[in-house]
């Protein structure tokens, strides 16, 4: 009898455990948990694909006598491009709005960021390697000192009208305010600003192709310079995108992950025949792919509940890198077989 009711009292043990751990999963491990059910998209401009004369914004993949190898990860950070809230107090005679606007300190930014990159860096050098690519982070890449001095340096060029938001119109009444934003990247690269994330917009409706479409100054400078100068085939980034919920709690929920590949045009023309070429747009560096995983409502990977707290933890994140890798393997794999 004993041994009977040891053996249920074991199992009532396993089960509580696996409950609780359960109810302590965050939100964003258990949307991440399988990569079967990750909803990635492409993301990156819909121009030149199927240029076979090296026009327009994106490489055509198919005419390239052979993929990039060597791909270097050129920046790896989180974003949070803020969050706002706005009161209204009425007197007899006036109307007073107050607004707030917010968004993930720098330490903590460090600190999820680090998180977020020592988990899924295996991952997404394995999905380059599913590509026949070699993922190459900067230790790897910057052996020399030119090399170190240039990439560190480095400023990419954007086009006039693609410059990044800063203030905001969407607190009605409360006038302009300047964004609560924070970039901060992981450990050993530098911030080079991508997408023209907007602030207070949970959705998932802002994406490279409405934000930076067509900023042909800044493909150039990620897909011929900053390749040249470093030596590689193509180069990548990765924003994770993140919002602080709540100005008071510690409440954090991803919103988008970005992953960007750029590399230089496979048709290479004289610069003299570039200028006089009519109905062809043309630049030295291109688009290569681009993938988004989004979460409209943030999906959150730390918080507060009923004076607890859990996370952060960063679990599933390598699942994300996973399936963005593959939507855009499958899109080079069908461009290659057409």
């Amino acid at each position: 009898m004993k041994t009977i009711l040891s053996q249920i009292k074991g199992v009532l043990v396993l089960v509580l455990a696996f409950s609780l751990n359960a109810m302590s999963q965050t939100d964003f491990a258990e949307q991440t948990a399988d990569v079967s059910k990750i909803k990635a998209r492409q993301d990156f401009p819909l121009e030149g694909r199927p240029s076979k004369n090296g026009g327009g914004w994106s490489v055509n993949v198919s005419i390239i006598p052979e993929m990039p190898r060597r791909v270097a990860l050129v920046t790896f950070y989180l974003e949070d491009p803020g969050m706002s809230d706005q009161k209204k107090s009425s007197g007899a005679t006036t109307t007073t709005i107050t607004a707030n606007m917010w968004a993930t300190d720098p330490a903590s930014a460090a600190v999820h960021i680090q998180g977020f990159y020592d988990e899924s860096i295996d991952d997404l050098k394995a999905g380059f390697d599913k590509m026949g690519m070699e993922l190459l982070t900067p230790d790897q890449f910057l052996d020399t000192e030119e090399k170190k001095s240039f990439f560190y340096g480095f400023q990419p060029a954007h086009g006039s009208l693609k410059k990044e938001k800063t203030m905001s119109k969407s607190l009605s009444g409360a006038g302009m305010l300047s964004i609560a934003r924070t970039r901060i990247p992981a450990a050993g690269y530098p911030v080079i600003w991508t997408a023209n994330e907007w602030p207070n917009m949970t959705t998932a409706s802002e994406k490279f192709v409405s934000t930076n479409k067509n900023d042909a100054k800044f493909f150039e400078s990620m897909g011929y310079y900053l390749t040249e100068a470093l030596g590689v085939d193509a180069v990548a980034a990765v924003t994770i995108v993140t919002r602080k919920m709540d100005k008071d709690k510690t409440d954090y929920g991803v919103n988008h992950v970005n992953l960007y590949m750029f590399t230089k045009n496979p048709i290479v023309l004289p610069e003299e025949e570039d200028k006089g070429l009519k109905g062809l747009f043309y630049i030295k560096g291109q688009f290569l792919a681009g993938s988004r995983v989004t979460y409209g409502k943030p999906a959150l990977f730390q918080y507060q509940h009923k004076k607890k707290g859990y996370g952060p933890d960063y679990t599933g994140i390598g699942n994300v890198m996973t399936a963005m890798t593959t939507k855009i393997n499958d899109y080079f794999v069908k461009k290659r077989e057409d």
